[in-house]
């Protein structure tokens, strides 16, 4: 969970991070969480930097970087075990441990319910009629199936945010063709293999 909350926000949300804070709620909180916090490093680094990085020397090359990392905790917020990942300007992701799964619940303050799989795309947009459909019309003339989705908004009308799963990688040329689709703001693809199976 804390190396899968790491890897999605350096996808989603491109650096540089100079500060970070960890939240820990649930069950994890009270305990001790270098561990996770070093596993949350190693997600967060390793898409940015050439050298390897492990959960050993993850703290010192975020601490080189001039990455300022800060924990909290809270207790009895909901059963399941969560960590929350901010960063600045808005940067933010939410995942809790459920006896189901993983659950991805928070992206920039958006409030969704998604497991995750090892392809996904995140999408800014508009919310108004059509966008998300034509966004599946392009990536089901590349030949991309849609596994899953959700869709988090504050408002009609508003920002919102549009989290796929997907059975495949999306190419840089289909990225390219979402972006165009009016009232698309911006498309991310995320890559979490190696860190949850094939769904």
């Amino acid at each position: 969970l804390a190396e899968l909350v790491g890897r999605f926000c350096a996808q989603a949300f491109p650096g540089p991070f100079p500060r970070v804070e960890v939240r820990y709620r649930g069950e994890v909180a009270g305990r001790s969480t270098v561990i996770l916090t070093n596993l949350l490093l190693k997600g967060l680094l390793e898409p940015m930097v050439d050298e390897p990085v492990t959960q050993i020397n993850s703290s010192a090359i975020a601490q080189s970087r001039g990455i300022v990392v800060v924990e909290s905790q809270v207790r009895g917020e909901d059963d399941d075990g969560g960590i929350t990942l901010e960063g600045p300007e808005g940067v933010r992701v939410g995942a809790v441990l459920t006896s189901g799964g993983i659950r991805l619940r928070d992206v920039e303050g958006f409030r969704v319910d998604i497991a995750p799989s090892p392809y996904m795309l995140l999408c800014h947009h508009i919310d108004k009629p059509g966008i998300i459909g034509r966004t599946g019309t392009v990536l089901g003339e590349d030949g991309i199936n849609i596994a899953g989705m959700q869709v988090g908004r504050e408002r009609i009308g508003g920002e919102s945010v549009m989290l796929m799963q997907l059975d495949d990688r999306v190419a840089t040329s289909t990225l390219r063709r979402i972006v165009e689709v009016a009232g698309i703001v911006s498309a991310r693809p995320i890559d979490l293999t190696g860190l949850v199976g094939e769904g």
